[in-house]
């Protein structure tokens, strides 16, 4: 009977975390799904399904071993336990940790929902388990936030180095900004009180071999990529020079490293820019419609041709 319940649970979760992918991923751009979208959702939930029949099983069976031994706390540390071994994961598939929390939430869910016949209900439990639930949710949602500031070299977090860029872009631009740094034959970055003026200027990638082109905004410069405390600022600029502020919750800043195939010292700095994403969860994941858009173009730009 526990083993059926766990597969039951392992299925709601599966089922759960495909739907609300398919519904979150296509109507919240206002279109229909696609059978692309289909085909993605099917790989999400085989992932899932993998995550939940081997790791997630196991770590309900876990749980309830530990749990039952407290009868007056097990609902929290039930929710604990799951929880806590969905973050777990982070050390293995980073960012997408936030997928096994939610998968680890509507299995808990599905296993709570199962058994309720079987709990005594107590309002004064009930309410201290919602409360200490919903800290360790909103804890686990807080936890982003940290790698927003991985990103960040711990060799530059108690430094007075500050980055002080100012960002121009071309005005009406959505999407992925290539910077390129220590480029030879580049002109060095223009200064602004005391700030590094990065112009962009839209450019094209041909990135098929039946000559399909991918715009992007992009800058190469010879001057060195400034380190420290994250101080820039980010604008848009018109055809006559006149600038608008744009909110930092419109900016994501991807990753950077070294270009390759140019100069030893190269380097590249990877943005993305929106007008219609703007909020706390672009500036932290950014826009998966771009990141599409830079992997054409970084498959492209940074090849080697032999």
């Amino acid at each position: 009977m526990r083993v059926k319940t766990k597969v039951l649970s392992a299925l709601f979760s599966t089922l759960l975390i495909g739907t609300a992918g398919l519904i979150l991923g296509t109507f919240d751009e206002g279109r229909m799904p696609s059978i692309g979208d289909f085909g993605f959702v099917m790989m999400v939930m085989v992932l899932t399904a993998i995550g939940n029949f081997v790791y997630g099983i196991p770590v309900s069976f876990l749980s309830d071993w530990v749990s039952n031994k407290v009868p007056s706390f097990r609902f929290i540390i039930a929710a604990f336990i799951h929880l806590f071994m969905a973050v777990v994961t982070f050390v293995a598939i980073q960012g997408l940790y936030l997928f096994a929390v939610i998968a680890a939430v509507f299995f808990f869910i599905a296993e709570e929902w199962q058994h309720r016949k079987l709990r005594t209900f107590r309002v004064k439990i009930a309410i201290g388990n919602a409360l200490v639930l919903f800290a360790l949710l909103f804890g686990i949602w807080e936890l982003p936030k940290l790698e927003i500031a991985e990103k960040t070299p711990v060799s530059q977090l108690h430094t007075t180095e500050k980055t002080n860029r100012t960002y121009v872009i071309p005005e009406g631009y959505e999407g992925t900004i290539v910077v390129l740094y220590n480029m030879p034959g580049e002109e060095e970055l223009k200064k602004e009180n005391d700030r590094d003026v990065v112009s962009l200027h839209i450019a094209e990638q041909v990135y098929t071999y039946v000559g399909d082109v991918v715009q992007y905004a992009e800058a190469r410069t010879s001057s060195d990529r400034t380190e420290g405390e994250v101080t820039d600022t980010y604008y848009y600029s018109d055809e006559k020079g006149e600038r608008i502020a744009i909110d930092e919750e419109c900016i994501y800043r991807g990753i950077a490293g070294d270009v390759g195939p140019y100069e030893e010292n190269a380097e590249y700095e990877i943005l993305q820019v929106t007008q219609t994403y703007c909020g706390f969860d672009f500036m932290r994941y950014g826009s998966e419609v771009y990141e599409r858009q830079e992997e054409k173009i970084m498959s492209e730009l940074f090849t080697v041709e032999e």
